[in-house]
């Protein structure tokens, strides 16, 4: 989508490169059902300690900075309860799970830009980010 600009509105799209470093906790545990069932839980907390956001503006006009944005402080967490089938030595693994983020709003980020009235100041924040995945994984191990 870098570069590219929508019909109707005008808006155009622009590259984000994202990066947090945490660090995580969490358990994972596995009993047996049966001779061939095997059920597992699995649960990791991430505590986000630093981020950065790089939002290359440059690509929807020459004229806008490309901007670094900090972030501070955040949370993840991860769920999943896998199912396995064992089959001599291969296991069918059926994988239920629960991935959410929620990163706080970034710092203020001020630059100038020149107008047709002349210098106006412009401010950008990388908003706060909340994200919430279900999915299912679908296996085959050897």
């Amino acid at each position: 989508m870098r570069g590219l600009t929508t019909t109707g509105d005008d808006a155009s799209s622009y590259e984000r490169n994202i990066n947090h470093y945490y660090v995580l906790g969490g358990v994972d545990a596995e009993v047996s059902l049966n001779d061939s069932w095997l059920m597992g839980f699995s649960a990791e907390f991430d505590y986000v300690f630093s981020g950065e956001t790089y939002t290359h503006l440059s690509d929807v006009s020459l004229s806008l900075p490309d901007i670094g944005f900090q972030q501070r402080g955040g949370i993840g967490v991860r769920v999943s309860a896998p199912l396995r089938l064992v089959r001599g030595s291969i296991s069918f693994v059926f994988e239920p799970y629960i991935r959410y983020w929620k990163v706080p709003e970034s710092d203020l980020y001020v630059f100038r830009v020149k107008t047709a009235k002349g210098v106006a100041r412009v401010g950008f924040v990388e908003p706060e980010n909340e994200t919430t995945q279900f999915g299912l994984k679908v296996g085959v191990e050897l």
